[in-house]
């Protein structure tokens, strides 16, 4: 029984230090929405886009009166038939995590779209923003560090060659 007791303290323990690596500050609370997207750019027309179908880029610009962070995803590779496009947004410690999905994929198919999405409750500090999409697999991440207090916008792409990025060469 007293083993019982030490492998269950020990499980809080280590529970609670899991939660303490993960702190998410109710008064720092972000949220983040698609406001709107792109149509499927289709397989092999990339005159739709200023930007070459093996970039996957995220375009911001920050406005710190109303603290909305504007992030533009171009090439974002979602379902063919996604019915819709959606985001979430939290803050963990300096960390913004952008976490992208589709709600189906009623298609046998992959394209490219481009995303407007606003994060609000953006503070003028310091962020290292990671974009999680559902389509990037083990290809370069979409990861940037961010200064809002000397730099309101800003690009940075990966380059991306797996299916559907990179079908137009």
């Amino acid at each position: 029984m007293n083993t019982f007791f030490k492998i269950l303290t020990l499980g809080f323990a280590l529970a609670s230090l899991i939660c303490a690596c993960e702190t998410v500050d109710p008064q720092k609370a972000i949220s983040g929405k698609v406001i709107s997207n792109s149509d499927c750019k289709g397989g092999l027309s990339v005159i739709e886009s200023e930007k070459s179908d093996t970039l996957s880029c995220i375009e911001y610009d920050y406005d710190a009166v109303e603290k909305i962070l504007h992030l533009r995803h171009i090439n974002a590779g979602f379902n063919c038939c996604p019915v819709e496009i959606t985001c979430t947004a939290k803050l963990v410690s300096d960390t913004i995590i952008v976490q992208e999905s589709e709600k189906s994929a009623l298609c046998n198919c992959d394209c490219l779209y481009d995303l407007a999405i606003d994060i609000t409750g953006v503070e003028e500090d310091r962020y290292f923003i990671k974009v999680l999409e559902p389509y990037s697999r083990d290809q370069n991440k979409l990861y940037l560090l961010l200064f809002l207090n000397k730099d309101k916008e800003g690009t940075v792409c990966v380059t991306r060659t797996q299916y559907p990025w990179g079908m137009s060469r």
